[in-house]
């Protein structure tokens, strides 16, 4: 006969007295507590979640609301740095042509 025969022949022979034992009221002021604390760090989780989440979606709603105004910023910087190239250009080609090395 194994041990989990042994048990369960045992449990069943003395039922009763299983039966009649309750736990004390300390035992069942410690399931709740045990019960209680763990609602309020799933409910703890849930905010932070909440959280996370709103702070995702308002980053991702800036970046689509400021990403084409950069990139419209960076594309007119470049544009206006070119144009002073070509005015460069086009002042210092002048003075070439009329520089003699005399």
């Amino acid at each position: 006969m194994n041990a989990k025969d042994k048990l369960e022949k045992f449990v069943l022979d003395h039922r009763e007295a299983f039966d009649e034992d309750r736990p004390s009221f300390k035992v069942w002021a410690d399931i709740e507590k045990q019960i209680k604390s763990k609602k309020v760090k799933n409910r703890n989780i849930w905010i932070w979640s909440l959280a996370a989440s709103f702070l995702l979606i308002t980053g991702i709603a800036l970046g689509i609301l400021f990403y084409p105004r950069i990139y419209e910023y960076q594309q007119l910087h470049a544009l206006s740095q070119s144009e002073e190239f070509n005015g460069m250009q086009v002042y210092f080609d002048g003075k070439s042509r009329h520089y003699s090395p005399n």
